[in-house]
């Protein structure tokens, strides 16, 4: 099973969101990890292609992985009308939690 850990902003980001939506969150993020070599990651598109989005309702989880360490790093977690909003100028590194711009601190699922 894959280990789930989130960015500092990630944490963040839930934390703002209305109460049952990080349950459901978390609960997705969790299967996730359970089911991940079964999975078929959805890449985002252009330079944002190394990063993957899971969608839970309205709200989506972007997130990296690495599978040599059975780890998702998520890196966003906001609405859909928002998360793609975001000028993104950071470039990425193909190692878990390396996102130039963003912290890279890692923390367990709760």
């Amino acid at each position: 099973m894959y280990k789930v850990r989130f960015t500092s902003t990630a944490l963040e980001q839930l934390e703002k969101l209305d109460k049952p939506v990080p349950q459901q969150v978390l609960k997705k993020l969790q299967w996730l990890a359970e089911h991940f070599d079964e999975s078929v990651p959805i890449p985002l598109t252009g330079n944002l292609k190394d990063i993957y989005k899971l969608r839970v309702g309205d709200y989506r989880a972007l997130y990296t992985f690495d599978k040599s360490r059975e780890t998702i790093l998520v890196h966003f977690v906001q609405h859909r009308s928002e998360v793609y909003k975001t000028k993104w100028r950071w470039c990425i590194n193909r190692k878990v939690g390396t996102i130039h711009g963003s912290e890279s601190q890692d923390y367990a699922t709760r």
